[in-house]
Order: C-alpha cells, then structure tokens, then sequence
C-alpha cells in the first residue's frame, strides 16, 4: 500500500465506518474463514477512490436482483493487505473499531499457529478457543441494528 496522508487516511477510515464493513467471511461449508474489508455505494467512483488510494483489493459490481440499482464493492480479502489497511485506519475509525480490533487480532493468531504448526489442514475449521470467540463476536458485532448476512457481516 502507498503512503497515505492524514486527510486520505481520515477519508477511508469514514468511509469504512459510514458505507462499509470489516469482518470475517465465513464460507458455506464453516471452514474457511477470509478476514475482509468492503466498502459498498451505489456510485462507483466511490469504491474506486479507496481503490486509488490504496491499490489494494479490487472494485467489483455486487450481485443484485435485477431490476435494482447496481451496488459496487471495494474488497480486500488477502489476509496481509487487509492488516496493513486496519493498522492504517484504525486510529481514526469510529464505528467499525472494535471490529477491526478483532479482525486484527484474529489475523495475528493464525500467523503465529501457521508459524508454529507449518500450516493447516482440511480438516481445521479453528485452530485455538480464541479464534472460536473472535469469530463469534464478529458475528454479534455485525448483527446489532440490523438484518445481517451470516457470512459476511454486512447489514442490509
């Protein structure tokens, strides 16, 4: 990721907190789990602006029944660009704070247990009680307020 001055920092770190998410995805089968961070709006420069500051991730048309308006979606799934992103916009994020918190610590532990073990199997859905809380707490995190889709999180 560039460098980034103070008012592009702010700038994500208020459009992560106003139109977007950090979480965890869990995919169908519960076993894999992808830390993420997206920002969704209906105008498309929007998502392409925290694409150009950051060039991380990618920009991408959401999936929509047909008839509604397009929904466009800024995304970072790879698990270093979305620490380095957090660790960049934490200090300024309001709502989305604790969730970042968690994603990051998330992050931090199965670092150090594919460290330790030399990777994972299959068979491996959590690899120690905390991330089993941090998951579950994420999911709490993202259901106040709102209807919430089970895997990512996202209020709708």
């Amino acid at each position: 990721m560039k460098e980034l001055a103070l008012h592009e920092k702010t700038w994500l770190a208020c459009a992560i907190d106003a139109e977007g998410t950090i979480s965890l995805y869990v995919q169908s089968n519960d076993r894999t789990i992808t830390p993420y961070i997206g920002i969704y709006n209906t105008h498309p420069d929007f998502c392409q602006r925290a694409w150009q500051l950051t060039l991380l991730g990618h920009v991408r048309v959401a999936n929509r029944p047909t008839g509604n308006k397009p929904v466009f979606v800024w995304e970072i799934r790879k698990q270093s660009e979305v620490l380095e992103l957090i660790e960049t916009v934490e200090p300024y994020l309001i709502i989305k704070r604790e969730q970042a918190r968690i994603v990051k610590r998330y992050i931090e532990l199965r670092k150090t247990h594919r460290s330790e073990n030399g990777g994972f199997t299959k068979k491996e859905r959590y690899h120690s009680d905390e991330e089993r809380i941090l998951v579950n707490q994420i999911r709490k995190l993202g259901s106040k307020g709102g209807f919430t889709n089970h895997t990512l999180g996202v209020k709708t």
